[in-house]
Protein backbone atom coordinates (compact mmCIF):
# COMPACT_ATOMS: atom_id res chain seq x y z
CA UNK A 1 0.00 0.00 0.00
CA UNK A 2 2.62 2.49 0.97
CA UNK A 3 4.68 1.49 -2.13
CA UNK A 4 1.61 2.63 -4.41
CA UNK A 5 0.95 5.43 -2.19
CA UNK A 6 4.87 6.88 -3.20
CA UNK A 7 4.39 5.91 -6.87
CA UNK A 8 1.35 8.22 -6.68
CA UNK A 9 3.07 10.49 -5.51
CA UNK A 10 5.71 10.43 -8.02
CA UNK A 11 3.39 10.21 -10.74
CA UNK A 12 1.77 13.70 -9.81
CA UNK A 13 5.04 14.84 -9.09
CA UNK A 14 6.47 13.82 -12.80
CA UNK A 15 2.81 15.17 -14.66
CA UNK A 16 3.47 18.91 -12.51
CA UNK A 17 7.42 19.00 -13.55
CA UNK A 18 6.13 17.84 -17.21
CA UNK A 19 3.31 20.74 -17.43
CA UNK A 20 6.07 23.35 -16.41
CA UNK A 21 8.47 22.22 -18.48
CA UNK A 22 6.07 22.12 -21.53
CA UNK A 23 4.57 25.74 -20.90
CA UNK A 24 8.29 27.25 -20.94
CA UNK A 25 8.87 24.71 -24.44
CA UNK A 26 5.54 26.17 -25.62
CA UNK A 27 6.63 30.25 -25.07
CA UNK A 28 8.94 29.43 -27.60
CA UNK A 29 7.06 27.76 -30.43
CA UNK A 30 3.71 28.56 -29.61
CA UNK A 31 2.46 31.13 -27.23
CA UNK A 32 -1.31 30.11 -27.52
CA UNK A 33 -0.90 26.62 -26.40
CA UNK A 34 1.70 28.07 -23.30
CA UNK A 35 -1.61 30.38 -22.40
CA UNK A 36 -4.09 27.62 -22.63
CA UNK A 37 -2.11 25.09 -20.49
CA UNK A 38 -1.35 27.61 -17.90
CA UNK A 39 -5.20 28.22 -17.81
CA UNK A 40 -5.86 24.65 -17.33
CA UNK A 41 -3.12 24.53 -14.72
CA UNK A 42 -4.85 27.45 -12.82
CA UNK A 43 -8.38 25.65 -13.07
CA UNK A 44 -7.01 22.54 -12.15
CA UNK A 45 -5.63 24.27 -9.03
CA UNK A 46 -8.45 26.11 -8.32
CA UNK A 47 -11.19 22.96 -8.16
CA UNK A 48 -8.32 21.35 -5.67
CA UNK A 49 -8.65 24.57 -3.64
CA UNK A 50 -12.38 24.48 -3.69
CA UNK A 51 -12.54 20.74 -2.92
CA UNK A 52 -9.93 21.39 0.26
CA UNK A 53 -11.97 24.26 1.47
CA UNK A 54 -15.67 22.37 1.10
CA UNK A 55 -13.56 19.25 3.16
CA UNK A 56 -12.44 21.91 6.26
CA UNK A 57 -16.13 23.17 6.35
CA UNK A 58 -17.69 19.61 7.06
CA UNK A 59 -14.60 18.47 9.04
CA UNK A 60 -15.20 22.05 11.24
CA UNK A 61 -14.40 21.61 14.96
CA UNK A 62 -17.37 20.52 17.38
CA UNK A 63 -17.71 23.73 18.97
CA UNK A 64 -21.26 24.40 18.41
CA UNK A 65 -22.78 20.93 18.89
CA UNK A 66 -23.08 19.95 15.34
CA UNK A 67 -20.60 17.21 15.23
CA UNK A 68 -21.76 15.53 18.07
CA UNK A 69 -25.33 14.95 16.19
CA UNK A 70 -26.07 11.82 15.25
CA UNK A 71 -25.64 11.85 11.41
CA UNK A 72 -28.75 9.87 11.02
CA UNK A 73 -31.80 11.42 12.23
CA UNK A 74 -35.98 10.40 12.04
CA UNK A 75 -37.18 9.74 8.33
CA UNK A 76 -39.81 12.71 9.96
CA UNK A 77 -37.59 14.99 10.75
CA UNK A 78 -35.51 15.25 7.04
CA UNK A 79 -38.96 15.26 5.60
CA UNK A 80 -39.85 17.81 7.51
CA UNK A 81 -36.95 20.23 6.63
CA UNK A 82 -36.75 18.63 2.99
CA UNK A 83 -40.45 19.68 2.63
CA UNK A 84 -39.68 23.15 3.92
CA UNK A 85 -36.75 23.70 1.63
CA UNK A 86 -38.75 22.90 -1.34
CA UNK A 87 -41.56 24.87 -0.59
CA UNK A 88 -39.38 27.59 0.58
CA UNK A 89 -37.34 27.11 -3.05
CA UNK A 90 -40.67 26.69 -4.68
CA UNK A 91 -41.88 30.14 -3.71
CA UNK A 92 -39.29 31.46 -5.57
CA UNK A 93 -39.21 29.06 -8.29
CA UNK A 94 -35.84 27.66 -6.96
CA UNK A 95 -34.32 24.26 -6.01
CA UNK A 96 -34.81 23.82 -2.26
CA UNK A 97 -30.90 22.61 -1.94
CA UNK A 98 -30.05 26.63 -3.38
CA UNK A 99 -32.01 27.62 -0.26
CA UNK A 100 -29.88 28.19 3.27
CA UNK A 101 -31.52 28.25 6.51
CA UNK A 102 -30.63 30.20 9.29
CA UNK A 103 -31.99 30.73 12.98
CA UNK A 104 -32.14 34.43 13.18
CA UNK A 105 -34.25 37.10 12.01
CA UNK A 106 -34.10 38.38 8.99
CA UNK A 107 -31.12 41.12 9.94
CA UNK A 108 -29.09 38.03 10.77
CA UNK A 109 -29.87 36.95 6.58
CA UNK A 110 -28.71 40.70 5.71
CA UNK A 111 -25.12 40.21 7.70
CA UNK A 112 -24.99 36.33 5.95
CA UNK A 113 -24.98 38.28 2.51
CA UNK A 114 -23.13 40.90 3.09
CA UNK A 115 -20.44 39.27 4.96
CA UNK A 116 -20.39 35.80 2.08
CA UNK A 117 -20.59 38.22 -0.98
CA UNK A 118 -17.45 40.39 0.14
CA UNK A 119 -14.95 38.35 2.08
CA UNK A 120 -11.16 38.76 0.31
CA UNK A 121 -13.36 41.29 -1.83
CA UNK A 122 -10.12 43.41 -3.67
CA UNK A 123 -10.27 47.39 -2.09
CA UNK A 124 -10.73 48.47 -5.77
CA UNK A 125 -14.21 46.92 -6.02
CA UNK A 126 -17.29 48.34 -4.55
CA UNK A 127 -20.95 47.79 -3.13
CA UNK A 128 -23.43 50.34 -4.03
CA UNK A 129 -26.62 50.29 -1.51
CA UNK A 130 -29.60 51.90 -2.51
CA UNK A 131 -31.56 53.50 0.59
CA UNK A 132 -35.04 54.47 0.58
CA UNK A 133 -36.32 53.34 3.66
CA UNK A 134 -36.25 51.68 7.28
CA UNK A 135 -34.82 48.07 5.49
CA UNK A 136 -32.52 49.56 2.84
CA UNK A 137 -31.33 51.73 6.08
CA UNK A 138 -30.15 48.74 7.88
CA UNK A 139 -28.51 47.39 4.74
CA UNK A 140 -26.14 50.82 4.55
CA UNK A 141 -25.51 50.28 8.77
CA UNK A 142 -24.45 46.72 8.34
CA UNK A 143 -21.94 47.20 5.45
CA UNK A 144 -20.93 50.00 7.43
CA UNK A 145 -19.99 48.20 10.54
CA UNK A 146 -18.50 45.05 8.39
CA UNK A 147 -15.93 48.37 7.08
CA UNK A 148 -17.07 47.47 3.78
CA UNK A 149 -16.24 49.51 0.63
CA UNK A 150 -19.68 51.13 -0.24
CA UNK A 151 -21.52 53.87 -2.44
CA UNK A 152 -24.79 54.87 -0.45
CA UNK A 153 -27.43 55.87 -3.30
CA UNK A 154 -29.73 57.44 -1.41
CA UNK A 155 -33.34 58.24 -3.03
CA UNK A 156 -36.20 60.66 -2.54
CA UNK A 157 -38.37 59.75 0.20
CA UNK A 158 -41.46 58.15 -1.18
CA UNK A 159 -39.69 56.65 -3.91
CA UNK A 160 -38.24 53.37 -5.42
CA UNK A 161 -35.17 52.81 -6.98
CA UNK A 162 -35.11 53.30 -10.93
CA UNK A 163 -32.06 52.85 -13.22
CA UNK A 164 -31.66 56.10 -13.45
CA UNK A 165 -30.61 56.65 -10.11
CA UNK A 166 -27.75 54.00 -10.87
CA UNK A 167 -26.88 53.96 -14.33
CA UNK A 168 -23.63 56.91 -13.09
CA UNK A 169 -22.28 54.54 -10.35
CA UNK A 170 -22.12 51.12 -11.72
CA UNK A 171 -18.69 50.27 -13.57
CA UNK A 172 -16.06 47.86 -13.67
CA UNK A 173 -15.05 48.49 -10.37
CA UNK A 174 -19.47 47.10 -9.14
CA UNK A 175 -18.80 44.04 -7.56
CA UNK A 176 -22.28 43.92 -5.32
CA UNK A 177 -25.61 46.10 -5.33
CA UNK A 178 -28.43 45.81 -2.99
CA UNK A 179 -32.19 46.47 -2.92
CA UNK A 180 -34.87 46.38 -0.56
CA UNK A 181 -38.02 44.60 -2.65
CA UNK A 182 -40.92 46.31 -0.45
CA UNK A 183 -40.36 49.81 2.15
CA UNK A 184 -42.52 49.02 5.12
CA UNK A 185 -41.67 52.88 5.83
CA UNK A 186 -43.34 54.54 2.32
CA UNK A 187 -44.80 51.50 1.23
CA UNK A 188 -43.03 51.42 -1.69
CA UNK A 189 -42.37 48.44 -3.91
CA UNK A 190 -39.12 47.68 -6.66
CA UNK A 191 -39.64 46.93 -9.69
CA UNK A 192 -36.80 43.92 -10.50
CA UNK A 193 -37.87 42.32 -13.25
CA UNK A 194 -37.49 45.69 -15.34
CA UNK A 195 -34.72 47.00 -13.24
CA UNK A 196 -32.39 44.21 -13.03
CA UNK A 197 -33.25 43.55 -17.05
CA UNK A 198 -31.47 47.16 -17.73
CA UNK A 199 -28.52 46.66 -15.31
CA UNK A 200 -27.73 43.52 -17.18
CA UNK A 201 -28.11 44.73 -20.74
CA UNK A 202 -26.13 47.83 -19.31
CA UNK A 203 -23.30 45.93 -18.40
CA UNK A 204 -23.22 43.82 -21.42
CA UNK A 205 -23.18 47.19 -23.52
CA UNK A 206 -20.23 48.46 -21.59
CA UNK A 207 -18.44 45.05 -21.40
CA UNK A 208 -18.61 44.84 -17.18
CA UNK A 209 -18.53 41.85 -15.25
CA UNK A 210 -22.51 41.74 -14.44
CA UNK A 211 -22.25 42.29 -10.41
CA UNK A 212 -24.22 40.41 -7.62
CA UNK A 213 -27.82 41.39 -6.92
CA UNK A 214 -29.06 41.03 -3.05
CA UNK A 215 -32.81 41.87 -3.06
CA UNK A 216 -34.03 42.43 0.48
CA UNK A 217 -37.68 40.45 0.73
CA UNK A 218 -38.57 40.42 4.41
CA UNK A 219 -41.61 42.21 3.97
CA UNK A 220 -42.26 40.72 0.35
CA UNK A 221 -41.50 36.49 0.86
CA UNK A 222 -42.12 34.75 -2.38
CA UNK A 223 -42.46 37.56 -5.17
CA UNK A 224 -38.66 37.16 -7.10
CA UNK A 225 -38.72 33.93 -9.70
CA UNK A 226 -35.76 33.24 -9.93
CA UNK A 227 -36.78 31.93 -13.40
CA UNK A 228 -36.24 34.84 -14.72
CA UNK A 229 -32.99 35.50 -14.09
CA UNK A 230 -30.70 32.75 -14.64
CA UNK A 231 -28.30 34.24 -15.86
CA UNK A 232 -27.60 37.01 -13.06
CA UNK A 233 -25.56 36.08 -10.05
CA UNK A 234 -28.89 36.86 -7.70
CA UNK A 235 -29.25 36.18 -3.56
CA UNK A 236 -32.84 37.00 -2.11
CA UNK A 237 -32.68 36.37 1.31
CA UNK A 238 -35.58 37.11 3.94
CA UNK A 239 -36.87 35.98 7.21
CA UNK A 240 -39.83 33.68 8.06
CA UNK A 241 -41.90 35.36 10.96
CA UNK A 242 -43.20 38.41 9.14
CA UNK A 243 -44.35 36.41 5.55
CA UNK A 244 -44.76 32.86 6.75
CA UNK A 245 -46.11 33.23 10.16
CA UNK A 246 -43.39 30.97 11.80
CA UNK A 247 -40.88 32.05 14.02
CA UNK A 248 -37.11 32.42 14.37
CA UNK A 249 -35.75 31.19 10.61
CA UNK A 250 -33.70 33.47 8.24
CA UNK A 251 -33.09 31.94 5.13
CA UNK A 252 -30.55 33.13 2.21
CA UNK A 253 -31.77 31.95 -1.75
CA UNK A 254 -28.94 31.91 -4.24
CA UNK A 255 -28.98 30.78 -7.46
CA UNK A 256 -26.23 28.68 -9.03
CA UNK A 257 -24.44 32.06 -10.98
CA UNK A 258 -24.14 33.66 -7.19
CA UNK A 259 -22.60 30.94 -5.55
CA UNK A 260 -19.83 30.54 -8.56
CA UNK A 261 -19.56 34.08 -7.77
CA UNK A 262 -18.80 33.47 -4.48
CA UNK A 263 -16.53 31.18 -4.52
CA UNK A 264 -14.31 31.93 -7.17
CA UNK A 265 -14.46 35.05 -5.19
CA UNK A 266 -13.02 33.49 -1.92
CA UNK A 267 -10.03 31.02 -4.42
CA UNK A 268 -8.95 34.79 -6.67
CA UNK A 269 -7.75 36.38 -3.06
CA UNK A 270 -6.32 34.82 0.44
CA UNK A 271 -5.93 37.64 2.75
CA UNK A 272 -8.74 38.16 4.85
CA UNK A 273 -9.50 42.11 4.31
CA UNK A 274 -13.33 42.19 5.31
CA UNK A 275 -14.03 39.70 8.28
CA UNK A 276 -16.00 36.60 7.75
CA UNK A 277 -18.56 35.25 10.59
CA UNK A 278 -18.28 31.89 11.75
CA UNK A 279 -22.44 30.78 11.83
CA UNK A 280 -23.08 33.92 8.99
CA UNK A 281 -20.92 32.10 6.32
CA UNK A 282 -22.99 31.20 3.53
CA UNK A 283 -20.61 28.44 2.09
CA UNK A 284 -20.16 26.84 5.25
CA UNK A 285 -23.67 26.72 5.52
CA UNK A 286 -24.03 25.50 2.49
CA UNK A 287 -21.85 22.70 2.69
CA UNK A 288 -23.80 21.61 6.21
CA UNK A 289 -27.23 22.03 4.74
CA UNK A 290 -26.67 19.15 2.01
CA UNK A 291 -28.88 16.92 1.17
CA UNK A 292 -27.13 13.86 2.92
CA UNK A 293 -26.85 15.35 5.93
CA UNK A 294 -28.67 16.73 8.32
CA UNK A 295 -27.51 19.41 11.77
CA UNK A 296 -29.22 20.43 14.66
CA UNK A 297 -30.23 24.52 15.07
CA UNK A 298 -30.09 25.51 18.33
CA UNK A 299 -33.48 26.57 18.59
CA UNK A 300 -34.88 27.61 21.60
CA UNK A 301 -39.03 26.87 21.69
CA UNK A 302 -39.47 29.28 24.71
CA UNK A 303 -39.80 32.04 21.79
CA UNK A 304 -41.91 30.27 19.81
CA UNK A 305 -45.45 32.45 19.34
CA UNK A 306 -48.29 31.36 21.90
CA UNK A 307 -50.58 31.04 19.31
CA UNK A 308 -47.68 28.36 17.34
CA UNK A 309 -47.66 26.42 20.08
CA UNK A 310 -51.43 25.93 21.42
CA UNK A 311 -51.39 24.65 17.86
CA UNK A 312 -48.83 22.23 17.76
CA UNK A 313 -48.54 21.35 21.47
CA UNK A 314 -49.53 17.41 22.07
CA UNK A 315 -46.98 16.70 19.11
CA UNK A 316 -44.57 18.96 20.71
CA UNK A 317 -44.62 17.62 23.84
CA UNK A 318 -44.61 13.90 22.68
CA UNK A 319 -41.60 14.68 20.74
CA UNK A 320 -39.04 16.69 22.66
CA UNK A 321 -40.11 14.61 26.46
CA UNK A 322 -37.03 13.41 27.73
CA UNK A 323 -36.51 9.89 26.94
CA UNK A 324 -38.58 9.44 24.09
CA UNK A 325 -37.19 8.65 20.50
CA UNK A 326 -39.06 8.61 17.19
CA UNK A 327 -37.29 6.13 15.09
CA UNK A 328 -33.42 6.00 15.44
CA UNK A 329 -32.99 9.26 16.93
CA UNK A 330 -34.19 12.19 18.99
CA UNK A 331 -37.10 14.13 17.27
CA UNK A 332 -35.34 17.51 18.74
CA UNK A 333 -37.07 21.06 19.02
CA UNK A 334 -34.78 22.36 16.27
CA UNK A 335 -36.73 20.40 13.43
CA UNK A 336 -39.96 22.35 14.88
CA UNK A 337 -39.48 25.53 13.40
CA UNK A 338 -39.23 23.48 10.07
CA UNK A 339 -42.49 21.61 10.81
CA UNK A 340 -44.40 24.83 11.16
CA UNK A 341 -42.90 26.31 8.43
CA UNK A 342 -43.81 23.61 6.45
CA UNK A 343 -47.40 24.03 7.75
CA UNK A 344 -47.80 27.17 7.04
CA UNK A 345 -46.47 27.20 3.35
CA UNK A 346 -48.20 23.88 2.50
CA UNK A 347 -51.82 25.48 3.59
CA UNK A 348 -51.54 27.96 1.28
CA UNK A 349 -50.66 25.39 -1.88
CA UNK A 350 -53.67 23.28 -0.80
CA UNK A 351 -55.56 26.48 -0.83
CA UNK A 352 -54.52 27.18 -4.38
CA UNK A 353 -55.71 23.49 -5.34
CA UNK A 354 -58.69 23.25 -4.14
CA UNK A 355 -59.81 26.10 -6.99
CA UNK A 356 -58.11 24.84 -10.00
CA UNK A 357 -57.10 21.10 -11.08
CA UNK A 358 -53.15 21.27 -11.58
CA UNK A 359 -51.45 17.83 -12.43
CA UNK A 360 -47.97 19.25 -12.27
CA UNK A 361 -46.02 20.69 -9.59
CA UNK A 362 -45.31 23.63 -12.04
CA UNK A 363 -49.48 24.12 -12.50
CA UNK A 364 -49.60 23.84 -8.67
CA UNK A 365 -47.21 26.58 -8.44
CA UNK A 366 -48.73 29.14 -11.02
CA UNK A 367 -52.56 28.56 -9.55
CA UNK A 368 -50.76 29.22 -5.82
CA UNK A 369 -49.65 32.54 -7.42
CA UNK A 370 -52.88 33.71 -9.21
CA UNK A 371 -54.61 33.02 -6.14
CA UNK A 372 -52.15 34.71 -4.00
CA UNK A 373 -52.00 38.21 -6.35
CA UNK A 374 -56.00 38.39 -6.51
CA UNK A 375 -56.20 38.32 -2.85
CA UNK A 376 -53.86 40.59 -2.80
CA UNK A 377 -55.30 42.67 -4.98
CA UNK A 378 -59.16 42.37 -3.74
CA UNK A 379 -57.51 42.94 0.04
CA UNK A 380 -55.74 46.06 -0.77
CA UNK A 381 -58.89 47.72 -2.49
CA UNK A 382 -61.23 46.69 0.26
CA UNK A 383 -58.66 48.02 3.03
CA UNK A 384 -57.53 51.44 0.90
CA UNK A 385 -61.56 52.46 -0.01
CA UNK A 386 -62.42 51.76 3.66
CA UNK A 387 -59.42 54.22 4.92
CA UNK A 388 -60.26 56.55 2.35
CA UNK A 389 -63.69 56.66 3.00
CA UNK A 390 -62.17 57.66 6.74
CA UNK A 391 -60.40 60.27 5.34
CA UNK A 392 -57.28 58.38 5.46
CA UNK A 393 -54.96 59.37 2.07
CA UNK A 394 -52.94 56.78 1.29
CA UNK A 395 -49.33 57.83 1.72
CA UNK A 396 -46.07 58.11 -1.00
CA UNK A 397 -45.66 59.04 -4.83
CA UNK A 398 -47.46 56.22 -5.63
CA UNK A 399 -49.82 54.65 -3.46
CA UNK A 400 -49.18 50.86 -2.27
CA UNK A 401 -50.50 48.14 -3.63
CA UNK A 402 -49.73 45.49 -1.39
CA UNK A 403 -51.98 43.23 0.69
CA UNK A 404 -49.27 43.11 3.97
CA UNK A 405 -48.75 47.17 4.17
CA UNK A 406 -50.12 49.95 4.22
CA UNK A 407 -49.11 53.63 4.44
CA UNK A 408 -51.70 56.59 5.29
CA UNK A 409 -51.67 60.08 5.79
CA UNK A 410 -53.72 60.45 9.18
CA UNK A 411 -57.24 63.30 8.56
CA UNK A 412 -56.49 66.64 10.32
CA UNK A 413 -56.58 67.09 13.90
CA UNK A 414 -56.10 63.55 14.64
CA UNK A 415 -54.24 62.45 17.13
CA UNK A 416 -51.59 59.79 16.02
CA UNK A 417 -50.65 58.67 19.40
CA UNK A 418 -54.02 57.73 20.78
CA UNK A 419 -54.73 56.01 17.38
CA UNK A 420 -51.23 53.86 17.85
CA UNK A 421 -52.64 53.11 21.43
CA UNK A 422 -55.69 52.07 20.26
CA UNK A 423 -54.45 49.76 17.28
CA UNK A 424 -52.28 47.86 19.86
CA UNK A 425 -55.35 45.48 20.71
CA UNK A 426 -55.98 44.98 17.17
CA UNK A 427 -55.69 41.48 15.89
CA UNK A 428 -53.41 40.48 13.12
CA UNK A 429 -52.18 44.28 12.27
CA UNK A 430 -48.83 45.61 13.63
CA UNK A 431 -48.60 49.40 13.39
CA UNK A 432 -46.48 52.22 13.96
CA UNK A 433 -46.32 56.36 13.17
CA UNK A 434 -44.12 57.86 11.46
CA UNK A 435 -40.40 57.20 9.12
CA UNK A 436 -38.03 54.68 11.69
CA UNK A 437 -39.62 57.40 14.55
CA UNK A 438 -37.99 60.72 13.54
CA UNK A 439 -39.29 62.90 10.76
CA UNK A 440 -37.09 62.76 7.29
CA UNK A 441 -35.64 65.69 6.86
CA UNK A 442 -33.65 65.02 4.58
CA UNK A 443 -36.56 64.52 2.25
CA UNK A 444 -38.79 67.53 3.23
CA UNK A 445 -39.15 68.52 -0.31
CA UNK A 446 -41.23 65.37 -1.24
CA UNK A 447 -43.07 65.13 2.30
CA UNK A 448 -46.93 65.02 1.50
CA UNK A 449 -48.64 68.78 1.87
CA UNK A 450 -50.41 67.36 5.57
CA UNK A 451 -47.74 65.40 6.68
CA UNK A 452 -45.98 68.54 9.63
CA UNK A 453 -44.76 65.39 11.51
CA UNK A 454 -43.19 61.96 11.30
CA UNK A 455 -46.53 61.03 13.36
CA UNK A 456 -48.79 62.02 11.41
CA UNK A 457 -48.09 58.74 9.11
CA UNK A 458 -49.63 55.58 9.81
CA UNK A 459 -48.17 52.60 9.01
CA UNK A 460 -50.03 49.40 9.00
CA UNK A 461 -48.85 45.53 8.37
CA UNK A 462 -51.08 42.98 8.04
CA UNK A 463 -49.76 39.39 8.95
CA UNK A 464 -52.14 37.24 8.00
CA UNK A 465 -52.92 38.30 4.77
CA UNK A 466 -50.88 35.77 2.51
CA UNK A 467 -52.00 32.28 4.52
CA UNK A 468 -55.53 32.75 5.10
CA UNK A 469 -58.08 35.18 3.03
CA UNK A 470 -61.59 34.73 4.66
CA UNK A 471 -59.65 35.40 7.76
CA UNK A 472 -57.64 37.79 6.53
CA UNK A 473 -60.80 39.56 5.03
CA UNK A 474 -62.74 39.17 8.43
CA UNK A 475 -59.44 41.08 10.12
CA UNK A 476 -59.68 44.40 7.57
CA UNK A 477 -63.60 44.04 8.31
CA UNK A 478 -62.71 44.55 11.96
CA UNK A 479 -60.11 46.74 11.89
CA UNK A 480 -61.81 49.40 9.87
CA UNK A 481 -65.34 49.07 12.03
CA UNK A 482 -62.88 49.55 14.98
CA UNK A 483 -60.76 52.28 13.86
CA UNK A 484 -64.18 54.04 12.46
CA UNK A 485 -66.14 53.40 16.06
CA UNK A 486 -62.41 55.21 17.54
CA UNK A 487 -62.98 58.08 15.23
CA UNK A 488 -66.95 58.37 16.21
CA UNK A 489 -66.08 58.25 19.68
CA UNK A 490 -62.81 60.85 19.70
CA UNK A 491 -64.16 63.20 16.72
CA UNK A 492 -67.63 62.63 16.21
CA UNK A 493 -66.81 61.17 13.06
CA UNK A 494 -69.91 59.46 11.26
CA UNK A 495 -70.10 56.02 11.19
CA UNK A 496 -69.55 54.31 7.86
CA UNK A 497 -70.70 50.52 8.63
CA UNK A 498 -73.37 50.08 6.22
CA UNK A 499 -70.79 51.39 3.50
CA UNK A 500 -68.28 48.76 5.16
CA UNK A 501 -70.71 45.81 4.98
CA UNK A 502 -71.60 46.33 0.89
CA UNK A 503 -67.71 47.14 0.53
CA UNK A 504 -67.59 43.23 1.77
CA UNK A 505 -69.91 41.64 -0.59
CA UNK A 506 -68.22 43.54 -3.45
CA UNK A 507 -64.80 42.06 -2.14
CA UNK A 508 -66.39 38.21 -2.25
CA UNK A 509 -68.21 38.47 -5.31
CA UNK A 510 -64.84 39.81 -6.82
CA UNK A 511 -63.25 37.13 -5.58
CA UNK A 512 -66.17 34.36 -6.43
CA UNK A 513 -65.53 35.69 -10.09
CA UNK A 514 -61.80 35.49 -10.09
CA UNK A 515 -61.69 32.14 -8.54
CA UNK A 516 -64.57 30.75 -11.14
CA UNK A 517 -61.55 32.64 -14.49
CA UNK A 518 -58.42 30.81 -12.57
CA UNK A 519 -60.35 27.70 -12.36
CA UNK A 520 -61.71 27.53 -16.07
CA UNK A 521 -57.97 28.82 -17.03
CA UNK A 522 -56.34 25.31 -15.44
CA UNK A 523 -58.89 22.89 -16.44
Amino acid sequence: MKRYSKSKEKLQAWKARFKSQLVSYSYKFNPWLAQKIKEQIKVEAKVKFFQNHLADLTAAPDTDGRNSFPPQTTNEGLEIIKLARELLGASYDLSGENIICFLSSASGAAEVVLSSCTHNLDSKRKILATNFGAFSERTVRLAVSLGLPLKIIKLPYGTAPLFENLVKEIDTHTHLITFTHLETGTAQELQPKELISKITDYCRRKKITQPIIAIDTTSSKGTINFQNYEEIPLVVYSGTLKTCGSPLMSFVAANDKALEKIISLRWEYHQKKYPLPYYFDLLREFSFQSPDKFFTLAANIINLSEDELKLKLKSLAYHVAPGKSYGRANFTQSVYPYFSLGQKLLQRYKEAAKIGHPKTKEKLQETAELLLKTQRNILTNFRNIGFQALNFQPYGTIPSQSSMLNAYVLPEGINGEELKEFLRFQKGVICGLGYNGAAPQDWEDNVHPRVKKAADILRLNNYQTMSNFSEALKQSERLLAGVSEFMQEKYAQRPFRKMLKENKKQALRQLKLEKKRIENNNV
